[in-house]
């Protein structure tokens, strides 16, 4: 697959901060979800950490669904994108090799057994076989 298509929705959703939903193929499995800033699941993932320190426990992910990104998650996506751009530490902006999809549910090409949801999924770019900018209903 050429990687530049989908590197430019990921670049799109890390500068501007909106979602869109997706539909990829990898190694056999369809992925569908919302195409999300990194720093949305980074945000997530902490505050998953912060409650598991504070309960001194194992903590169940959610079962529902994330939902779509605020303003204000918007905002600093936009912001944390834009100062990597211009960071002369980097050879690309983050969000670019690996990528996020929110409220992911993933299926099997070969079989009617069910989909399996997830919060978030990170992704490498590379292991990405089939894209589509249309999230399935899953």
């Amino acid at each position: 697959m050429d990687d530049a298509m989908l590197e430019t929705w990921i670049q799109a959703v890390n500068e501007t901060g909106a979602e869109y939903g997706v539909t990829l193929l990898v190694s056999g499995s369809l992925i569908t979800g919302h195409l999300t800033p990194t720093v949305r699941y980074r945000d997530w993932l902490r505050e998953v950490g912060r409650r598991a320190s504070i309960t001194k426990t194992r903590q169940r992910l959610p079962s529902s669904q994330i939902g779509p990104i605020t303003e204000q998650q918007a905002d600093r996506a936009r912001a944390e994108w834009d100062a990597a751009k211009h960071s002369a530490d980097l050879d690309r902006p983050p969000g670019v090799t690996r990528f996020c999809v929110r409220d992911a549910a993933v299926g099997r090409l070969s079989g009617p057994e069910g989909w399996t949801h997830f919060p978030f999924l990170v992704l490498a770019l590379d292991s990405v076989d089939g894209f589509s900018p249309v999230r399935l209903n899953a």
